[in-house]
């Protein structure tokens, strides 16, 4: 598409003026937080403490609202606003959103993708059949080890449950039946289910609430996915508001840190149409510089690559109003000079390094060390040497000089190595646990029922509807769900996911 770009007839002195005036203005941060049950403002605070990290007493901070600080103490003052987006994927929203069919169906859409030809280019059909056959199998595991860790909360909700009832029972004068008292715990289990449940809605829940949202490409309709998908529109628009916010104070170069789920919100909230006007073109607001940490974006390419398919056009920001640009890369260049650093760990499976997007700068991919293990890593990021270093340089114009504790260093990675160790034996026991609970269900229906035929005398009647019953939870754990999850995959691919033109065929 064409750019509505003024002819660019600056002289280099010009130019340079322009930079020099720039380094003296006002300077904002846009800070787009990641998945999980966030307080407003507590991302803010991450990035402050990396900033005091990182400049110690120097750093002067103005902490007005809870989404707003003002930094002082360079030669321009940095605003930096929270893009705060969790209370759009919280609470009644998202509760019992989370459905672990859905695991199932995820395994299969690369290869879906593949067929699509929407995969980027060099992703051969050998290296999604590879991924396929870890992902089909892999989601059996992850099942099975919800389901272990399910079993587990749901035993600690209700030895709780208990204890609140027998004090609840001590101050009533007629205490209830037996029935009623199971009619009770059922109607609590229902209703608030446990604290694991919360957690999955919250955390893996805002994976495909936001992705389903968006493209409201919910597997069923309803009332609740309808407001899901208002809610996806409403971050996006949050982040242009954020924008607005920067600019209304005086800001004409902004920036933007993005982590985790963040990034895709981030990323897809500057994928807009350039050709829209750009409103006082002599003071011309511009995005310099795009930080991303503990990003899944090359994975959302994977599985959803057209939930990134807009990127052509390049990082833009409109009004809130969508009336016109906001903010949008030197309007005086042909091409992006937006700078773009990704930081990812092999820790953190979240993370990983970024390829080119369509119309976008070539990300620069950084390894941050030294962030902790499986658990941690991903929340690490703003205590990084080497991304405080860049963030610092980025936002005063200044390095700063972090000094590593070699000895905080050793414990980190020390703890490090025991997450690592950890978690996936954690895994493991809770997937051997889900599985034991599961055939032990099936195997004691089976006893039961085979009982019968052991007392008239039909031995080997008894022994065969246990193996049978036996059979059909182990297929029910490995096999069944995987090809059930195959089939709801390339319905919903091919209804949702799948170019436009085969969707209208």
């Amino acid at each position: 598409m064409g750019r509505d770009y003024p002819e660019n007839t600056m002289t280099e002195p010009d130019v340079q003026l322009q930079s020099n005036n720039r380094s003296a203005q006002p300077v904002g941060l846009l800070v787009v937080h990641g998945i999980g049950d966030q307080n407003r403002g507590e991302t803010l605070e991450g990035v402050l403490e990396g900033l005091r990290l990182a400049y110690g007493n120097r750093l002067r901070v103005q902490r007005e609202k809870q989404d707003y600080a003002l930094v002082k103490g360079f030669t321009r003052p940095i605003h930096i606003f929270e893009v705060y987006w969790a209370d759009l994927l919280h609470g009644e929203t998202v509760k019992g959103t989370f459905d672990i069919d859905r695991i199932f169906e995820i395994a299969w859409f690369p290869l879906f993708n593949y067929k699509s030809n929407l995969l980027a280019h060099g992703i051969s059909r050998g290296y999604v059949l590879r991924w396929t056959w870890i992902l089909a199998p892999l989601s059996s595991f992850l099942a099975t080890g919800i389901r272990g860790a399910q079993f587990l909360a749901s035993i600690a909700t209700g030895l709780k449950e208990s204890g609140g009832q027998r004090r609840l029972e001590r101050n009533q004068e007629q205490p209830q039946t037996f029935w009623e008292n199971v009619r009770r715990k059922r109607d609590s289990a229902l209703e608030r289910g446990t604290v694991l449940d919360d957690i999955l809605d919250q955390v893996a829940g805002d994976v495909f609430n936001y992705t389903h949202g968006v493209f409201e490409a919910f597997p069923e309709k309803s009332e609740k996915n309808a407001k899901l998908s208002d809610n996806t529109k409403e971050m996006h628009k949050r982040f242009r508001q954020t924008a607005q916010r920067a600019v209304d104070q005086g800001c004409r170069e902004l920036q933007v840190l993005a982590h985790s789920l963040g990034t895709v919100v981030g990323f897809r909230s500057m994928c807009t149409e350039r050709t829209k006007p750009i409103i006082n073109t002599e003071t011309p607001v511009y995005l310099s510089r795009f930080y991303t940490i503990g990003s899944p974006l090359e994975k959302f390419r994977f599985f959803w690559p057209r939930l990134l398919e807009e990127s052509t056009n390049g990082p833009a920001i409109t009004a809130p109003d969508d009336s016109h640009l906001l903010a949008t890369n030197q309007p005086q260049d042909e091409h992006s000079t937006m700078s773009w650093d990704n930081f990812y760990s092999r820790s953190d499976l979240v993370s990983g390094e970024l390829l080119s997007f369509d119309g976008w700068p070539k990300p620069t991919n950084h390894k941050a060390r030294g962030l902790g293990g499986i658990i941690r890593s991903h929340v690490s990021y703003n205590r990084n040497p080497k991304f405080l270093s860049l963030l610092g340089e980025g936002l005063t114009g200044e390095e700063p000089t972090i000094k590593v504790n070699k000895f905080r260093n050793f414990g980190q990675q020390f703890v490090g190595s025991l997450e690592n160790l950890l978690l996936p034996a954690l895994l493991v026991f809770l997937a051997l646990l889900g599985a034991v609970v599961m055939v032990g269900m099936g195997g004691g229906v089976g006893w039961i029922i085979s009982q019968q035929f052991k007392w008239f005398g039909l031995e080997s009647v008894a022994i065969a509807i246990r193996f049978y019953f036996l059979a059909v939870i182990v297929l029910g754990l490995t096999i069944i769900p995987i090809w059930v999850g195959k089939s709801n995959a390339q319905k919903l691919h091919a209804r949702y996911w799948s170019p436009e033109e085969d969707q209208k065929q």
